[in-house]
């Protein structure tokens, strides 16, 4: 259940084969069923080891061959588009001969954006069913204008995956390759998936499918700009326990896994509860007043939005915010008082911003809703 995210996109590799995946999320497009398998003479990969990071996952493992296989799979940052790369090293003294095949599979949908709730559409609902989707079977075929690029058309967006493996993905999904390796050799491999509006999925595509280092490089660049802004808005803790400070690290993690851009989205940017594998991309008022005293060193603009939507949505009959067109969700919460006077609260302490008080939000002024609740 492990997912890495790219705040359009979110991925999740699989665990024990290496260079292989599973379904991948990119709101208001998600995928059930899905799988990438690279198989190499006929078995997966055995993953020997791995490492997660935010943006990032990298795997690796040994073929009975001596042959070295690692993996690094890395969501395009802000877009909704994945690279994979793919490297095969062969530290032996002689040559060795490889089949390498790619598979991919499963179907994908434009899922309508009142069905983002706090159930994770991955799941295929019966027909009929309150949170039912439409999904359509990923069916592959070659794009006539560039070979390389296999496509599957939905209702309204497609899925493409273009593949720089030494031949191209013939129809059925499926791509086999042999391939040789001198001692010493080491062969790189990539493979993009952009999923979303037509347009935009194959622009992704012509951007990444012939530079896929390039794109790993900038992703990697923009999570590291994006540890290094986080560390200048929030404090830093200091102890003599370094799993202390570990600890408060790794929750920190939140504000970069959880964050969420688009402009589907009902603020800019967005934070979900979790919605990393489709599930809760809901926003509840209890879960974000947990950090109420950072949301507004972090982000103030989408805090001070976020405040408005929940009180829009109306936190005497419900708990929660859909994430597209900022409608309430569920039931009443008895927390909801507390979460978002403490909201209010924060915000106006640490950005000075008293204006908001006066606010006018469904007839009410921002410091009135505060005293009613």
């Amino acid at each position: 259940h492990l997912c890495v995210p790219g705040r359009g996109l979110s991925g999740h590799p699989h665990l024990v084969a290496v260079g292989s995946f599973l379904n991948i999320v990119a709101p208001p497009w998600a995928t059930t069923g899905f799988a990438c398998h690279l198989v190499v003479d006929g078995v997966p990969i055995k993953t020997s080891g791995y490492r997660w990071m935010p943006g990032e996952f990298q795997s690796e493992g040994l073929l009975p061959s001596g042959v070295r296989a690692s993996c690094v799979i890395s969501p395009i940052v802000t877009q909704r588009g994945l690279i994979e790369a793919i490297s095969l090293n062969n530290p032996t003294d002689h040559s060795v001969r490889l089949t390498v095949a790619l598979t991919l599979s499963g179907e994908f949908a434009d899922v309508p954006k009142n069905k983002w709730t706090y159930g994770a559409v991955t799941r295929k609902a019966p027909p009929g069913a309150a949170n039912s989707v439409e999904w359509t079977a990923v069916k592959w075929r070659r794009d006539p204008a560039t070979p390389r690029v296999m496509m599957a058309t939905g209702a309204r967006g497609v899925l493409l995956a273009a593949s720089d493996l030494p031949v191209p993905v013939p129809d059925g999904g499926e791509g086999t390759a042999e391939i040789t390796l001198a001692p010493g050799e080491v062969r790189i491999f990539s493979l993009v998936i952009a999923i979303g509006e037509t347009t935009e999925a194959k622009a992704l595509i012509r951007a990444h499918a012939s530079s896929a280092a390039e794109g790993i490089a900038a992703n990697r660049r923009h999570w590291a700009q994006r540890v290094e802004e986080l560390y200048r808005r929030v404090p830093t803790l200091s102890s003599s326990s370094s799993e202390l400070v570990d600890f408060y690290d790794r929750s920190l993690l939140s504000y970069l896994v959880g964050r969420w851009d688009g402009p589907d989205f009902a603020t800019q940017p967005y934070f979900s509860t979790s919605g990393l594998d489709g599930g809760a991309l809901c926003l509840y008022a209890w879960d974000y007043s947990y950090t109420a005293m950072l949301n507004p060193l972090v982000h103030p603009e989408s805090d001070r939005a976020i405040i408005e939507l929940l009180l829009k949505a109306g936190l005497f009959h419900n708990y929660a915010v859909l994430p597209f067109d900022g409608k309430p969700s569920g039931p009443w919460y008895a927390y909801n008082h507390y979460a978002i006077t403490q909201l209010i609260y924060y915000y106006v302490l640490h950005t000075g911003d008293r204006d908001f008080l006066a606010e006018r939000v469904n007839g009410r002024t921002v410091l009135e809703w505060a005293r009613e609740h």
